[in-house]
């Protein structure tokens, strides 16, 4: 067993024994003073919750085995009306737990086993619940969400941007498609939470940081933490091994370590460029409304400014992709940036109407 799979193993088991012991009531002093220590690892307080409601769920299902078996000896029962089904038991049979066991091949238990069961069952929820996914995310034109994952992961995605993020008990993966996100990860030493955006790969265990997939290059920029980045072939990104965080200390997978008020710049046709120093807050500054750039491709520009625009800006020649600009506008200024791209850079700015009516802007060279 590995040293993840042995976290994620003991996080399931002591999950199911504070369960146990919270619904039983009357916890001592120092019973409460060790699961409140439990629960600051945010990992095992999301834990927690996700399984209460299958706690909850077991509780519901006790009560209407224990309804229908009075029914059963007599008491008023509509032979008309539909049995009620909760939450994850719905897909089971309507009679309470002898249909749960029988569904599980133990239709010989007897009802007072229910209780043994139920704490089973529970152990046994607790695991799925960390299997989750591929789900898909994707903004629209000029839309910022935020989205809570299933880990208790806060991701905030920009306009016109798309991911899929899936997990298991090994690690929380995200792919992002295209765009910009900024991730405030969940701390979880037993599951690495990892990005991959075209051939670069981003690793962290909890921690806060933007990643920006574009049609030139990948930005990652660091607002809190520590963060792993591999470039290079896919299939050799994924060879690498897995990197556990432990505090401060990092057992490296990847050439390069970024902490916190650092970026990095990754070519999709080439090697990562050095790591920069930046404002922490500067990460993920489009959330405040406002993209900001230094020496950047005109066509990186162009594509962010393009998701913010209800109409389009297009790159009529290849020559103006690798123009460099450093520039600052809001979100909300977009037109008014196009209309002086003449003044800083060789271009010219064409303006005219789609056959639906919407507006397109056409950058040509000047040459």
């Amino acid at each position: 067993m590995t040293k993840r799979q042995s976290a994620y193993t003991r996080r399931v088991r002591e999950t199911s024994e504070w369960l146990v012991k919270t619904e039983a009531g009357d916890l001592s002093a120092e019973e409460k003073a060790a699961f409140a220590n439990w629960q600051a690892d945010i990992g095992n307080t999301w834990s927690y919750e996700r399984s209460k409601l299958v706690w909850d769920d077991i509780a519901a299902l006790n009560e209407l085995s224990e309804l229908q078996q009075s029914e059963a000896r007599g008491m008023d029962h509509d032979e008309g009306a539909p049995r009620v089904r909760t939450g994850i038991w719905s897909s089971v049979g309507g009679g309470g737990l002898a249909d749960v066991f029988s569904h599980w091949g133990l239709s010989g238990w007897a009802a007072p086993a229910g209780g043994i069961f139920a704490m089973l069952m529970l152990t046994v929820w607790v695991a799925f619940f960390w299997n989750v996914g591929p789900t898909s995310y994707a903004t629209e034109t000029g839309e910022i969400k935020e989205y809570v994952l299933a880990d208790g992961s806060h991701v905030t995605m920009a306009a016109k941007s798309s991911m899929t993020v899936s997990m298991d008990e090994n690690e929380r993966r995200v792919l992002l498609s295209s765009g910009d996100a900024f991730f405030s990860v969940s701390k979880d030493p037993a599951r690495p939470f990892i990005v991959v955006a075209g051939n670069t790969r981003v690793q962290v265990v909890g921690t806060r940081f933007n990643v920006h997939h574009g049609p030139e290059e990948v930005r990652v920029a660091v607002e809190e933490g520590i963060v792993n980045v591999a470039h290079g072939e896919p299939e050799k990104i994924e060879a690498v091994p897995a990197v556990v965080l432990q505090g401060d200390a990092v057992e490296a997978f990847a050439p390069l370590v970024l902490t916190a008020g650092q970026k990095i710049v990754a070519s999709h046709q080439g090697p990562l460029d050095t790591i920069e120093t930046v404002r922490p807050d500067e990460a993920g500054l489009w959330r405040q409304g406002r993209l900001r750039y230094n020496d950047v491709g005109l066509a990186e520009i162009v594509a962010d400014a393009n998701r913010y625009l209800s109409g389009e800006i297009i790159l009529s020649d290849e020559s103006l992709r690798s123009l460099r600009l450093t520039t600052s506008f809001r979100t909300d200024e977009v037109e008014q940036f196009v209309a002086t791209l003449d003044l800083v850079l060789p271009v010219k700015v064409r303006r005219e109407l789609d056959a639906d009516g919407k507006s397109i802007t056409i950058l040509h060279s000047k040459s």
